[in-house]
This record gives C-alpha cells, structure tokens and sequence, in this order.
C-alpha cells in the first residue's frame, strides 16, 4: 500500500512539473516583447515551486530502492517517451534563440572602464540605471522596461530547463516505482549450454592477450576520442572568448578574499573526495545500463581506464596555461591572474580528489 501511495505521489508530481513547464514556456514567450513583459512578474511563484520540485526530487531518489533484478529500471526508451521528446524539441525552440541582448551584455563602460556590476530600479514613476560603483543616473521609461524585459528572459529559460529536469527526474521515479511495484523484471534466463564436445584446456597462444585485443583496442580508441575531444573542446571554448572576459575584467571583490577565492576549488573537490562513495560520473541508473550490455562491473571497469577526474585536471591545467598566456601577451602591464588562478586550482583539485578516491578505493576510479 505504502509503494502504491509512492507511486501516486510521483506521477503527481511528475503531471505538477510538467505545467510548471508550460509556465515557462509562458514566460519565456512574454519575455521576448516589452509589451508583454508585465506578466512575467506575476508567474514568479514558478521559480520557488521548481525550488520545492526539484529539491523533493532529490530527496526522494536518493531513497529509491534497487532496480529490480534482471534489468536497468526503468528503460532508456521508457523515460525518454515521445511526448519527452517533444516536450524538450519545444522548449528548445523557445528558449534557445537569441531573442535579444543580455542586460549584462556590455562588459565595458563608454570610457573603457569593465562591467562588473550593472544595477537599476524605479522610485514612483523615476527610473535610474547604476553600473558598478558610478552614481545612479535616471533613466526613461522604456529604458527601464526594456532592462527588466532582458531580465526576465533570463529567469524564464533557466525555468525552462529546470522544469524539463523536473518532468524527466519525476518520470524516472514513477517508472522505477512502477516495476518495483508490478514486479515487471524477471531473473535474466540461463546462458544456454550448447551439447557440444567438452573444453579443452586453453593453449599459451589461446590465452595470449591477443584474444581480447580487439574489445581493447575499442575501449582504448574511445577512451582516446573522449580525452583528445574534451581537451579539444575546451580549448576551443576559452579562445573563442573575448580576452576582456577573463584578463580585463577583475573579480568583484575585495583584494583580500581574492587568495580564498583562489584555494577554494582545490579545497573544495579534495575535501569533498573523503565522503564520496562512488565515482561522481556514473549514477547507478546509468551503471545499470551500460552493465547490461558489458556485464556486471563494466561501467565501473570503462571509468577505471578513462580516468575522468584526471581528465578534468589536465583541461583545467591546460586551460590555466592558454588563458594565462593569452592575458599576458594582451596586456603585460595589467596582467590580472585571477581566472587562470581559478583554473589552476580547480586543476589541482580534481587531481587531488582522483588520488584520495584512488586511496579509499572507491568504485570506478
């Protein structure tokens, strides 16, 4: 009775999220016209209720049970429905095209000086516009509701997305509460004997490591396409880049909190490592699913060889390196180590999580 309760509280929220998805939808629709920006305000109570979503969410599949045996629950092609895929190809059309300028797309003032902060807000019927620490200057009207206009396109497509979470984490919960109820999994049948001769004893050359060299070399050639591709990625990301994004522009704080802000990521994922139980790259979902197709242990076995903690240490050290070289070479007068600083610590981070994981012995590290 009590899983029956479960079941009906998750396609509840499940149906819940899905409107909170068309608010969304709604919103983000309104935002791209200043004439219909006005409503946007009055469907903020759709940001606190994907707060409540999202956090039960977590809370509850975090207490889900173990599929049940024989089968990753649910399906792949079962949590990804149609409608699923639907829904995100609409909430892509929506959401994704530029419908105009972020209001903090300027990142210098007319005189040269970085954006680091950007402000504005109405007393009665006067409006003023303050950037960084500048006196407030008044603003007309339509100035005004155009900045707000901005705002809110930004707020609703992060609704978007979050909502679409929401819908697709919820699903996944009434599915797996569905087969443990239905009991739809059944023990995977024997392998067949074949009534052939006995096995001989293996041969030196059949055992030779050469017998499995082709599933190997697979593994190895993706593990190398997944290395050399993210590397790849990232560094074309952080050049396509404008310099003034990570060189001219300083952290908003104070100098003393810079060396914190600095540490912090290093600390952070090392510290971190020492209460993680499992490798943060594979939820048992997904585990499931690859074992399915490997075998029990495959997907613990594929993380062991790709090493992805390491990977993220070598993007983020290379990283460091291309965007320190590129601010030096802007501007060696004015060289602001900041972001590259930021990247190196978070480098030294995950290479410090990846041994102390090593250590303890955790699963697919």
């Amino acid at each position: 009775m009590s899983t029956q309760r479960h079941l009906r509280r998750a396609r509840l929220m499940a149906r819940g999220s899905v409107a909170l998805f068309v608010v969304s939808l709604i919103a983000t629709i309104a935002s791209t016209r200043t004439a219909w920006a006005w409503i946007v305000p009055f469907l903020m109570w759709n940001h606190v209720a994907l707060v409540v979503f999202a956090g039960t969410a977590m809370w509850t599949i975090k207490r889900l049970d173990a599929a049940p045996a024989g089968r990753a629950s649910p399906r792949l092609g079962e949590l990804l429905a149609p409608w699923v895929l639907a829904a995100a190809a609409t909430g892509a059309v929506v959401a994704v095209p530029s419908w105009g300028p972020s209001p903090w797309a300027s990142v210098q003032t007319r005189d040269g000086t970085p954006v680091t902060r950007h402000q504005w807000h109405a007393e009665g019927t006067r409006y003023f516009e303050r950037v960084n620490d500048g006196p407030a200057v008044e603003i007309d009207e339509a100035t005004y509701d155009r900045l707000n206009q901005r705002l809110y396109g930004v707020f609703s497509r992060l609704w978007v997305l979050f909502s679409l979470v929401s819908v697709v984490v919820w699903r996944f919960i009434a599915l797996r509460r569905k087969d443990l109820l239905e009991g739809l999994a059944a023990p995977p049948p024997p392998p067949a004997v074949s009534p052939a001769l006995p096995a001989l004893p293996a041969s030196p050359a059949s055992a030779s490591p050469g017998a499995v060299a082709p599933a190997g070399r697979g593994s190895t050639a993706l593990i190398v396409v997944i290395w050399v591709g993210l590397l790849g990625a990232n560094l074309l990301a952080l050049s396509a880049q404008s310099e003034r994004l990570f060189c001219s522009t300083p952290m908003p704080v104070p100098r003393e909190a810079t060396v914190f802000l600095l540490v912090m990521p290093a600390l952070f994922f090392s510290i971190g490592a020492f209460w993680t139980t499992r490798s943060p790259f594979l939820s048992p979902w997904i585990a499931e699913l690859i074992d399915q197709r490997l075998g029990a242990g495959g997907s613990q076995a594929f993380l062991a060889r790709l090493k992805p903690l390491l990977l993220m240490a070598v993007a983020s050290l290379v990283g460091s390196a291309h965007l320190a070289m590129r601010c030096w070479h802007s501007n060696p007068d004015a060289f602001n180590g900041s972001v590259p600083g930021f990247f190196a610590s978070a480098s030294i981070g995950f290479a410090l999580s990846h041994v102390i994981l090593r250590w303890r012995g955790v699963p697919g590290v």
